[in-house]
């Protein structure tokens, strides 16, 4: 295994669709979703590569973004936050077989580094929790910086069906929830004492 990190381009948008249909939501929709945050002006996103092959990845775009609209909980945390210094990690995806490897960690360095360089000081993140309980990459987001913000909420994806998404767990009528989490960044990761950056 020889990972490689290199930045996510256009010419990544059909790879990065079809991770995003994968891993995070179907729907004929998506492809416009991940298309127009590619063009956001402030996108960062980074890709791990194993001999070419794309093993990871971690994009974001600027301001306060979810998986589709949640005009209440975001008019709260513009209450909260600037929105002009929030950023939003909108996708962390590790394929299976690299599961153990560090990569969600040098990925997560490389977009907050840079997110941090252009100007973000908050970032928000929208962690899915399946319907037993389980918070994936939730240990790799807490490394990201200072909690300051966190609001558990049950069915945030309820409406998917209505915006012509399909969850890869419930299929198209959702039940998992999510924790919103809106961490303060100083432009490094934060392994705690005890830790191993081995595991998404």
């Amino acid at each position: 295994m020889e990972i490689q990190y290199e930045r996510i381009g256009m010419t990544d948008l059909d790879a990065m669709a079809d991770i995003y249909a994968t891993y995070l939501n179907a729907g004929d929709t998506i492809r416009d979703y991940v298309e127009a945050g590619m063009k956001n002006k402030d996108f960062v996103g980074y890709k791990a590569l194993d001999h070419g092959k794309i093993v990871g990845v971690l994009s974001g775009r600027s301001g306060i973004d979810f998986t589709y609209p949640h005009p209440e909980l975001a008019e709260r945390l513009r209450q909260k936050f600037p929105e002009e210094k929030i950023y939003t990690p909108d996708a962390l995806v590790v394929l299976d077989e690299y599961r153990g490897h560090p990569l969600a960690f040098e990925l997560g360095r490389l977009l907050i580094q840079e997110v941090h360089q252009k100007g973000y000081e908050y970032l928000l993140t929208e962690l899915w929790i399946y319907p037993n309980g389980h918070i994936p990459a939730e240990h790799v987001v807490s490394t990201w910086g200072t909690e300051v913000y966190r609001e558990d909420i049950d069915g945030f994806y309820r409406e998917l069906e209505k915006y012509h998404m399909e969850c890869p767990v419930c299929g198209t009528h959702c039940s998992c929830g999510a924790r919103i989490l809106v961490m303060k960044t100083d432009g490094q990761i934060h392994i705690r004492e005890g830790e191993k950056e081995n595991e998404l």
